[in-house]
């Protein structure tokens, strides 16, 4: 099965296209909301985002802090720094070359089901954050919701809620916040996997689809108002989750 290289990715995520699609817009208004509701933007502050691929989010974090960006890719590294994120490097999230307590914030959005050994890449995470730290992550919901999207982008898992905070807390981190998101679209996005594992194409491809951009903004609109939602209470299902947990020592 050919997967999407990262000059394909490229080419993607440098559109005005993938920039607003819809999904991408309400999952980065949630996460901006709940990192301002757990951090506080410090010019001083060490960010590290790990599975940056080109570096958009990357980019977008820097309100926050310095950030850094790392990823397993040496061509997503090389694309990321000629897309602006010149502090970006290759490594393995299993093995980080960082010292002890080096971070405020690591960040992982729809990373850890890409690695095979996920809990071993979270004990890292918790290795390298500060004291009170904080690690902002999402991750596709749901084995049931598994279809030939996961397989074409690599995917090893999908999580459920409970799963997600077990490895979290195992890890000895302390979950914060932890809820589904895309909660308004959960029954028509099973209903077009379901169809895709149904018909399943010689050439198999995301979900990902170009809508018209009046739908998109609909769409768009919807998720960013379940993220305020979200601030005040978690969401009971979704296609994906968010969590927001926390290093905690005792000195």
């Amino acid at each position: 099965m050919k997967k999407p290289s990262y000059k394909d990715i490229y080419r993607l995520e440098s559109s005005s296209w993938w920039k607003n699609y819809w999904w991408r817009q309400g999952r980065d208004f949630t996460a901006s909301l709940l990192l301002k509701r757990f951090l506080k933007p410090d010019k001083k502050n060490k960010i590290l985002d790990v599975g940056c691929g080109i570096g958009e989010t990357s980019k977008k974090l820097t309100s926050f802090g310095q950030v850094l960006g790392i990823d397993s890719s040496a061509e997503a590294v090389k694309l990321a720094q000629k897309n602006g994120l010149k502090n970006a490097k290759v490594m393995d999230l299993t093995k980080l070359s960082f010292l002890k307590n080096s971070f405020e914030l690591v960040t992982a959005f729809d990373v850890l089901e890409h690695i095979k050994n996920d809990q071993k890449a979270i004990q890292e995470i918790f290795r390298v954050l500060k004291n009170k730290g904080i690690f902002l992550l999402t991750v596709p919901a749901y084995d049931w919701l598994w279809s030939e999207h996961d397989k074409v982008l690599g995917h090893k898992r999908r999580y459920t809620k409970n799963q997600l905070e077990k490895k979290l807390k195992k890890a000895g981190f302390k979950v914060l916040k932890s809820s589904y998101i895309i909660t308004s679209f959960l029954l028509p996005i099973a209903f077009f996997r379901f169809c895709q594992n149904v018909l399943k194409k010689r050439s198999p491809k995301t979900s990902y689809v170009i809508l018209p951009s009046f739908l998109n903004f609909v769409l768009a609109q919807t998720l960013k108002l379940e993220g305020i939602l979200l601030t005040l209470v978690n969401l009971p299902f979704g296609v994906s989750l968010i969590c927001v947990a926390q290093k905690y020592e005792q000195i």
